[in-house]
């Protein structure tokens, strides 16, 4: 029996029914590219320091900011954006009691120049706005209460408003040392229109150069959503789309003048101003998508989803947007918040934990459902899907599940699910094509895929299989030598238990070693790379070093004769001293295999129909 070439992830069939090149349960810490089975790579801190007891509740990279790519993230009543790589808090009036925040753009062109501003909602009636403004400091002149910004454009060019007819407050952060040195909070009446912004109050602290001034973000309760609390904003088409999880109307503001939810008489509509419409339930997800020229929205409830689109004329509801029923049925919207696309197609995790892929049908005008989960049935109905984040990047859906302390991944090139991965992670973020996750327990985030532990704690990963019958099924069989083909680092200690029937119900066999144990082959016997596909950055070539290894190892077994067998692969450290404890390792599974042969060993008669 030879398995290599090996696939995904399967739970849900009968152990005894997966085929032998997937994985089963309880395989766990593992991924499989492209026939490869590889332990995950770990979690490393981003290099600022944990918020105790503030998990991650919301994040957002605005990439479209007049600064450039802005990460965002929340903590506590904190929102932080990260520059310098230093995780930055600008604003600390969130609601002491909010679940999650969720953001969006909107672009606003009444003003001089075309800019977007940032919106965020945290479950409240309040609707929180950031310019983006951000200025790197040149110098300060104290007499004068003026702070001069470095380069080419403008206060106004860089995200400031005019502060002249209606004054706000700005945010100088200084540096020193690599960290933040302190922060001051001080009142402009300035029009921006220069690269001198004039402060009310003198600065306590003089500002160096190199540090910067902020707009700081304020908190908005539009009066026409009076008694609205708001547990999501959207964008689509520039209106600011916001609904609740107990409310069946769904609010969407004026295109062009900011905050504005008031709805016109019929006849004072015009595609610019606010919208309201009702579904048949309260919404749970809201997502757009490219469908021929038009961008269409779509928002799911709990058994339906909509498609709302922008029209070209009011129509006989005197409304802007028509709306359309596609799915119903029981259970068929999605979870909240757990939706992502995949090349212009919706993938959600239904109410039902079943994964599902909305296709569209452009020639016939067709809608269709696409069930992606079935290989993993069981896995999903067992699961805690509170709090849900679902994200797409290059071949992966990525599945945060915060109440599991678990991240899925779904390969979406070749169709199959990964192994669960034990992460206390709530949301992801791509950071300058780097991925970064963000904990759910504390205030924290770690780049993903990178080093061999998880912050300082070794990693466990087991690689499973399903129950083999073998090439005689329903005849005993016996195995004597077992071989195993792969990669792996001296640290790493490998403990394979082979079950003889389901459980072992008759016999389990160990079959242990490690990296101090095997024959490896030298540089000159084998010119493999060792990249593993998940890391932050490749480690083929000039990177990859010697630690990954080629092996070949065999071991004996007693011959025990047995109608089905599965091997579990459990990886973990070598041990190391009470110092200097090991918390590194990483193993490749290119193939195993067995030199099973027919028993001798007849069937006993008690597995024989009585007569």
């Amino acid at each position: 029996m030879i398995a290599k070439d090996f696939f995904g992830y399967r739970e849900g069939q009968d152990i005894t029914k997966i085929p032998v090149n997937n994985l089963a349960y309880p395989s766990k810490n593992v991924q499989v590219h492209k026939g490869k089975i590889v332990t995950r790579l770990g979690i490393e801190n981003d290099g600022f320091a944990a918020i105790a007891d503030a998990p991650i509740t919301g994040e957002f990279v605005w990439k479209d900011a007049l600064f450039g790519e802005i990460p965002m993230r929340t903590t506590g009543q904190n929102v932080q954006m990260k520059y310098g790589g230093l995780w930055i808090t600008i604003f600390s009036s969130l609601s002491a009691t909010l679940v999650r925040v969720r953001f969006a753009t909107w672009v606003d062109n009444t003003g001089t120049i075309i800019k977007k501003r940032l919106f965020f909602v945290d479950g409240t009636a309040n609707i929180y706005e950031w310019t983006g403004g951000i200025g790197v400091i040149a110098s300060y002149d104290a007499g004068a209460q003026t702070i001069t910004i470095s380069g080419d454009l403008n206060l106004n060019q860089l995200g400031f408003d005019d502060g002249s007819g209606s004054n706000y407050t700005v945010t100088v952060i200084r540096f020193s040392g690599g960290a933040v040195a302190g922060t001051e909070d001080k009142t402009t009446d300035d029009n921006c229109t220069d690269k001198v912004l004039h402060i009310t109050t003198t600065l306590p602290t003089a500002p160096a150069v190199g540090d910067i001034v902020i707009q700081k973000p304020i908190s908005n309760t539009p009066s026409s959503l009076s008694g609205f609390l708001m547990d999501e904003i959207y964008n689509y088409k520039n209106h600011l789309v916001v609904w609740n999880f107990d409310r069946v109307d769904v609010r969407m503001s004026h295109v062009e003048t900011k905050l504005i939810f008031t709805i016109p008489a019929a006849g004072s509509r015009t595609a610019l101003t606010a919208v309201q419409f009702q579904l048949s339930g309260a919404p749970t997800a809201m997502i757009s998508k490219k469908e021929s020229t038009k961008e269409v929205l779509w928002i799911s409830t709990r058994d339906e989803w909509f498609k709302v689109t922008k029209t070209n004329e009011i129509n006989a509801y005197s409304l802007w947007v028509d709306i359309e029923r596609v799915e119903s049925a029981e259970r068929t919207g999605a979870l909240p918040y757990a939706v992502s696309k995949h090349k212009g197609d919706i993938i959600y995790m239904g109410q039902d934990q079943t994964l599902s892929r909305i296709t569209t049908v452009e020639i016939v005008g067709r809608d269709d459902f696409q069930l992606l989960s079935d290989d993993v049935e069981d896995l999903l109905l067992r699961l805690d899907m509170t709090e849900i984040r679902m994200y797409y990047h290059q071949r992966y859906t990525y599945i945060c599940l915060p109440a599991e302390n678990m991240l899925l991944l779904v390969d979406m090139v070749e169709g199959f699910f990964q192994p669960p991965a034990t992460l206390a992670m709530s949301h992801i973020s791509i950071i300058d094509g780097v991925k970064y996750g963000h904990s759910s327990a504390r205030g924290e985030t770690f780049y993903l895929f990178k080093g061999r532990n998880d912050l300082g704690a070794p990693i466990a990963a087991v690689i499973a299989f399903g129950y083999l019958q073998g090439e005689n099924e329903l005849r005993y069989k016996e195995c004597t030598r077992v071989g195993y083909s792969g990669r792996m680092t001296v640290a790493t200690a490998v403990s394979v238990e082979w079950q003889h029937e389901t459980d072992a119900a008759k016999q389990s066999t160990l079959s242990e070693f490690n990296g101090g144990d095997v024959r490896f082959l030298s540089s000159g016997d084998d010119d493999s790379f060792s990249t593993h596909p998940f890391a932050t950055r490749s480690w083929a070539g000039d990177d990859a070093g010697d630690e990954v290894k080629r092996f070949y190892m065999f071991d004996s077994l007693e011959g025990v004769a047995m109608f089905e067998y599965r091997p579990i692969f459990t990886l973990s450290p070598v041990t190391g001293d009470a110092d200097n404890p090991n918390v590194d390792m990483e193993f490749h599974l290119l193939a195993w295999n067995t030199d099973e042969e027919m028993s001798t060993t007849k069937i006993e008669d008690s597995f024989f129909v009585t007569r």
